[in-house]
């Protein structure tokens, strides 16, 4: 009886250590996956950092684009009035 008790505690202990064991390759091949896909989304986040900010300052240059655009259109625009008043003046005096 005891000797079959003795047996019993020697397979589970061999049991539990494989058991063990293959948990351990299991939670390693994991971790490295786990880490490697980690370290491809962190890289990613930055390269997407880079162009954002690259795509940041070209909104800006655009920006400052049309800002000056609409600001000759404005001075066409009003020299258009001004030649269209001074044509209509010399059209009067003749």
């Amino acid at each position: 009886m005891k000797r079959n008790l003795d047996l019993i505690r020697m397979g589970l202990e061999r049991t539990n250590n494989t058991t063990e064991k293959a948990l351990d390759d299991f939670t390693n091949m994991m971790m490295g996956g786990v880490e490697s896909k980690l370290k491809e989304l962190l890289m990613t986040i930055e390269d997407q950092k880079d162009e954002n900010t690259k795509m940041q300052a070209q909104i800006t240059e655009l920006r400052k684009e049309n800002s000056e655009m609409q600001q000759r259109i404005l001075i066409g625009g009003k020299k258009h009035a001004y030649l269209a008043t001074s044509v209509g003046e010399y059209e009067q005096d003749s």
